[in-house]
Formats: C-alpha cells, structure tokens, sequence
C-alpha cells in the first residue's frame, strides 16, 4: 500500500505548479529527481517522504529518475543505501537497508517510486496548506505563484476561485467533483469560478446562480483571462439550445448551440492584447504588452 497516494498527487501537483509558473514568468528551472510516492511498512517507511529531492544515492548524484533507478538496482538485498535528500529546504541523510522484491527476493526492493521534476535556484515556493490532497489544486497553486511574484493584484479585488489539475507545461487538466468544488465556491462568496474546459459540460448546468464560469486550457489563458476580462462581464441565460458567450471588452458576443461539444466552444479574440508579467534581465518582476490568447467564458444555465 502506497503511503497517502493523494498526498503524493497533492506534493507533485506543487513541484507541477510551481514549474509551469516559473516557467511563464521567465525563472530559470533546472531538473531534479524526487521521490514519487512510498510503500507504507517498505524498507523506505520513514526514511524518505513523497516530495523529497534525491540529491545523492550512494554518494553519485543522479542525472534523471532512472539513472536512480539504475544506482538502486545496483546494491542487493540486506546493503545499506545512502540517500542525501532535501526537504523543506532542509538537507538530510538517510540511510535505508535494502529488502527484498516481493516478486524477485533476489532483487533489491526499497519500496519507493521516483520521478522527474524541476525547481528554481532564484525562487523558493512553499505551500501552507494541511489536510488537502490530490491534484486538482494545481492552477490555482501555479495562479497563486504567479500573482504572488508579479503586480497588480491578478484577482482585480474579485473573488475568484477555481479548480484543474497543471502539467509542467502549463495544461490545465479536468478534475472530478465539479458540482461540489462549484457549490463550496459560491458558498465562499466566489463570483467566478476558472474551470477546465473538459469540466464545462458538467458545471454548466451546477453552476449556483451569481457565479461565472471561465473556461480555461492553460496557465497562460487563465491569467489571460484574469487580466483582460471585465468586473462585470455579463453571461446571459440559454434559451431555447442556445447561449451568449461573452468574454471581455474586446470580444463580441458569440452565440453557441448547448450541445457537448460546442457549450465550451473557444472563440477567438481579434486583435486583443493583454499585460503579463515577466522576469526581466535586472531579477524584478515587469509587465509587458503579449498576445492576447483566445478564451471565453463557459455559457451559464441560469441568469446572472
């Protein structure tokens, strides 16, 4: 049994958010190794922990997670490894006594899985959350980086919350639960709601009146929507299989069928632009005149 699987989803989500943030904004990243996940009552069990970073394994620091792979397959049942690890910003020494593979005991067996990441030598991220598991707090992790290392303020003084999960790329992915992410949401006082596009079909009709859904596909659309769409951007109701989409001050209302496959439709912005954020050469954090990228707002099923 894995140790608190959604832990280790939640812990990698961080190192995905915090990438794909430093990624947009321009801060260099460089490539480590982490520890994915850990076996509970395996030879790893309190020694090394889901997110830390693999600095050492026998002394030879390794270039990806399957030369680490390789330096473990090394050893054999009963040898001592040496892992030099950081966490928390802290360096620590571990050493774990080698087991044997429940289906090879000849095999070494440590009971962990390691993975490939990223992490910024100029900027250092830590989350305060507890008792929050899974990957679906992604975007607004990597969101969060973004407004907290950049000015103005993303939210414009709204309340927006969200949910998707991040890849290191920026993608943002769907998440499960919709209905109820949308319903504790509003119950917070959010008026907007960021959602990912594959999620749209289902929160469309779940939306709680007084709460606007964005659709969003990337890191990058999101803070694009976030900087260029109105306070007040008006979303009517859909009558009869249709709905008006609206989106900023430089869109125009488009109006879309209610089928799957079109109530999320992206449509295009012509000759929008926007203000983001950037790292320029002097290490502060600037804002600069980009491309506005397409975005919309998800056609609600209820009057705002």
């Amino acid at each position: 049994q894995i140790r608190s699987e959604n832990t280790a989803d939640f812990i990698e989500s961080q190192y995905k958010a915090s990438t794909a943030a430093f990624r947009y904004l321009g801060v260099p990243v460089r490539p480590i190794v982490i520890v994915a996940s850990v076996v509970i009552s395996g030879p790893s069990d309190g020694h090394l922990e889901p997110g830390d970073t693999v600095v050492s394994v026998n002394g030879k620091r390794p270039t990806d997670a399957n030369n680490a792979v390789k330096l473990v397959r090394a050893t054999k049942p009963g040898d001592k490894v040496v892992f030099v690890v950081q966490r928390q910003g802290k360096t620590r020494v571990e050493t774990v006594i080698v087991g044997k593979n429940p289906q090879d005991p000849r095999k070494p067996y440590l009971g962990i899985s390691v993975g490939n990441s990223f992490t910024s030598d100029k900027v250092t991220v830590t989350y305060g959350l507890s008792d929050v598991g899974g990957p679906s707090a992604g975007l607004m992790f990597s969101l969060g980086v973004v407004n907290t290392l950049s000015r103005p303020d993303l939210t414009g003084g709204r309340n927006i919350a969200g949910t998707g999960t991040i890849d290191y790329d920026g993608t943002v992915g769907p998440i499960g639960g919709i209905q109820q992410k949308l319903a504790g949401a509003r119950r917070d006082g959010a008026t907007y709601f960021l959602t990912p596009t594959r999620n749209c079909f289902d929160a469309v009709p779940a939306a709680p009146k007084g709460l606007t859904l964005v659709r969003v596909d990337t890191l990058a659309g999101a803070v694009a929507e976030l900087v260029q769409c109105e306070t007040d951007a008006v979303v009517g109701e859909p009558h009869g299989g249709a709905a008006h989409e609206w989106c900023s001050r430089n869109s125009r209302a488009r109006l879309a069928t209610s089928s799957p496959s079109s109530m999320c439709t992206k449509w295009p912005v012509s000759g929008s632009t926007s203000r983001r954020p950037y790292l320029g050469s002097n290490g502060r954090m600037s804002l600069g005149t980009v491309p506005q990228p397409i975005g919309s707002i998800c056609p609600p099923s209820t009057p705002r």
